[in-house]
């Protein structure tokens, strides 16, 4: 890692059936999404298959498949046929649900990418659609060993045909031996996928088949000694957190529930010229593991502890040996304004306590909890009552339904973690 790089992400062998092998590097356990991108499979070549994905379903989210090499069959339920084939775009938005097979029309090397952009939750339920660009209409770049195709977005003063509901981008990037490249700025989330070869990202080596997702506010050259391949991807964060399981995305846990049983049910439609196949749903009912959570970068916790102002500690003790008043003691030392939220205390370290977070009337950051983990789900329902921006759980204190109540609700969400030992080891400065 350096100053230009948050995260560095490996990707994970998966046999997706069908002849197909692939390395899965989004969703992570550190990194759920880069910008709207929720899910980045890299196909590896391998000797010729003749791909076999029957077909399945998906819901609020759209598919954008990019071939190296290789050819794909496209077919789904709106009646679409379309050989994808190297250079092009394809685009199928899921919308309130669709169904899609990917096969293959003769044997042949597959290399290439598939992503899952998430939808804005307005669009989360509009009419299916697919889309073809093919290759010739996508702008390409070329100067100094640099040769980039602009796949969706805007970048080196290209603009991609693609139309998207959300800002993002998607490019495409040869370097030849000593080329060099500055990554675009104009967008919040930016990471670097390496296809082929290694690069350096500011100084930094990454490797064949890594993900380097970049710190906000950086402009990082992008370079390699022996020549490579990347892409480039980001874009605005989502409205909210989305639950994924299976194949299916939504900001609503209820609807993919909804989604699996007709799936089961076979109230999906079907696939015209591929209706006999299809691939079951996993047989346990959908779950989310940490309702979505995953605990936050240093980058974001710098974010966090900079902008907050406001602190209601649920739990706070005026008794000096308790963790807690060490905590808030602390915290009002580094000029943050700090409630005490306890029904036994009046008073903790000069400050009036409440009973209940219902009772403060003024805006509230962060709800810092020192509870039992048992507690927090009804703790976090109180803190999305007040319009809380963080839900702060305590070092031994975690509890995956209320970080997926808060997560829901478009709140940030750190477990198991103190808030003062985090604001000394990443010297945040005090309040003035």
């Amino acid at each position: 890692m350096n100053d230009d790089i948050e995260l560095l992400i490996p990707g994970r062998p998966r046999d997706l059936g069908g002849g197909l092998h692939v390395e899965r590097v989004l969703p992570a356990i550190k990194k759920r999404s880069v910008g709207p991108f929720l899910f980045l499979d890299h196909m590896h070549p391998t000797e010729p298959i003749e791909a076999a994905v029957r077909p399945h379903p998906h819901i609020h989210l759209a598919t954008v498949t990019y071939l190296f090499e290789g050819e794909i069959v496209h077919r789904d339920s709106l009646g679409s046929l379309q050989t994808i084939q190297p250079g092009a775009i394809n685009w199928m938005s899921a919308g309130k649900g669709i169904v899609h097979s990917e096969r293959g029309a003769r044997p042949t090397r597959m290399h290439g990418l598939q992503l899952w952009v998430g939808l804005p939750k307005a669009s989360e339920d509009s009419d299916p659609s697919f889309t073809h660009y093919p290759s010739a209409t996508l702008p390409e770049m070329d100067g100094d060993g640099v040769h980039a195709r602009v796949l969706v977005g805007t970048a080196f003063g290209k603009a991609s045909p693609v139309k998207t509901l959300s800002p993002m981008i998607y490019v495409d990037v040869k370097l030849a031996p000593g080329a060099r490249i500055e990554l675009p700025r104009d967008h919040a989330e930016r990471a670097v996928y390496v296809v082929e070869g290694a690069v350096t990202v500011g100084g930094a080596p990454v490797e064949h088949g890594a993900l380097a997702v970049i710190k906000r506010g950086v402009n990082p050259v992008i370079s390699s000694e022996a020549g490579a391949r990347l892409v480039i991807l980001g874009g605005e964060p989502l409205d909210g957190p989305r639950y994924m399981w299976w194949n299916f995305v939504s900001s609503s846990s209820d609807r993919i529930v909804e989604a699996a049983h007709a799936w089961r049910d076979g109230k999906f439609p079907k696939v015209p010229g591929d209706e006999e196949e299809f691939i079951p749903a996993p047989p346990e009912d959908p779950h989310f593991a940490g309702g979505g959570y995953h605990p936050p970068s240093d980058l974001d916790l710098r974010r966090i502890l900079n902008e907050t102002k406001t602190v209601a500690m649920v739990g706070a003790s005026s008794n000096p040996e308790k963790p807690s008043y060490g905590v808030m003691k602390y915290l009002l030392g580094a000029g943050y304004r700090v409630i005490p939220v306890n029904p036994k205390e009046t008073e903790v370290l000069g400050q009036k306590a409440v009973a209940s977070l219902a009772e403060i009337r003024e805006p509230v950051d962060v709800v810092d909890v020192f509870r039992k983990s048992e507690d927090t789900p009804g703790i976090a329902d109180e803190a999305i009552a007040i319009g809380a921006k963080v839900l702060w759980l305590q070092v031994g204190i975690s509890n995956d339904s209320a970080a997926a109540k808060a997560l829901a609700a478009g709140m940030q969400v750190v477990m198991n973690m103190c808030m003062g030992v985090t604001h000394r080891r990443l010297q945040i400065a005090p309040k003035s």
